[in-house]
């Protein structure tokens, strides 16, 4: 009588299957936020290499113009860069030498291109001639159909065309005018969820006034204004007017969820505004002539 045996050998039984299986899923749960994490300080590096860059442009901008500053809109072409319209769409009458390729098309990829070419037409390139300088890889918010090349916005207190001033803001048009160069900032990440970050800056240094004169009450109540950004979990990255870059981690749970909103400004945020401690921190390197 020939033998026959009911399970080959070498094959796995069902329970062996499962075993396998759950330890993958385990591996993949330890694996999956380190490799996050690691990913996540990478974007971080990339953005701090930009805000480097970008600072040093600002800095050789301003020494071989006598000292003036750099425009920080994006409205003509004395600014940093040009951007889209108030109504974030290619401006008309078209302001750029070069039009965007038959080849790209969508409204997210010609914004897009229109948004890096305005960089590349801009007065900072010379200094800094990587088209990719103005984005943060951690920037994503194409996911949300929008463009999203330009990461970082000038603030308000070192842009030398505004002419209302507000919220004890006077503006600082002279490289000689910081005093305080390694503590002052010029760049930060701004998070637009409209399809670019418009213009400069906004940031309330002195909340409790939003007149016109440009002088600070004491004491000051800092506040945001325009949106902040968290492209790296919980931080941001900003450059100061010595040319250095430092990544800060937001302390206020409602900044971060400000940041991540789809709010355009503090004043649509629904949310609660307990911010106090990044607010503060802002203010004290926030550069306007109240704090030089």
């Amino acid at each position: 009588m020939i033998n026959i045996e009911k399970n080959s050998k070498g094959a796995f039984t069902l329970i062996e299957l499962l075993v396998v299986i759950a330890i993958i899923a385990i591996l993949a749960a330890i694996l999956l936020p380190v490799l996050q994490s690691a990913k996540r300080r990478a974007y971080v590096a990339t953005c701090l290499n930009n805000q480097r860059e970008l600072a040093a442009a600002w800095l050789m901008y301003a020494d071989d113009h006598n000292g003036a500053l750099v425009g920080m809109s994006d409205i003509i072409k004395s600014d940093w860069r040009i951007g889209l319209d108030s109504s974030f769409a290619i401006p008309s009458p078209y302001p750029l030498k070069q039009r965007w390729p038959t080849t790209v098309t969508g409204m997210v990829n010609i914004n897009n291109w229109f948004i890096r070419e305005g960089w590349v037409e801009g007065p900072l390139y010379p200094y800094a001639s990587n088209p990719n300088l103005i984005h943060c890889p951690g920037d994503t918010r194409d996911l949300l159909g929008i463009s999203d090349f330009d990461s970082y916005s000038g603030v308000m207190g070192l842009s030398t065309n505004v002419t209302q001033f507000k919220w004890g803001v006077t503006t600082i048009d002279l490289l000689s005018g910081i005093r305080h160069t390694s503590d002052r900032i010029v760049y930060v990440e701004e998070s637009d969820t409209r399809g670019d970050n418009l213009q400069q800056w906004e940031f309330e240094y002195d909340s409790s006034q939003s007149g016109s004169t440009g002088v600070p009450n004491s004491p000051i109540v800092p506040s945001f204004g325009d949106k902040v950004a968290a492209f790296h979990g919980d931080s941001s990255t900003f450059n100061f007017a010595d040319g250095h870059a430092e990544n800060r981690r937001w302390l206020d749970p409602d900044t971060i969820a400000f940041a991540n909103s789809t709010a355009t400004y503090a004043t649509s945020w629904t949310g609660s505004k307990n911010w106090t401690d990044d607010a503060n921190w802002v203010a004290q390197h926030y550069p306007c002539q109240a704090n030089p």
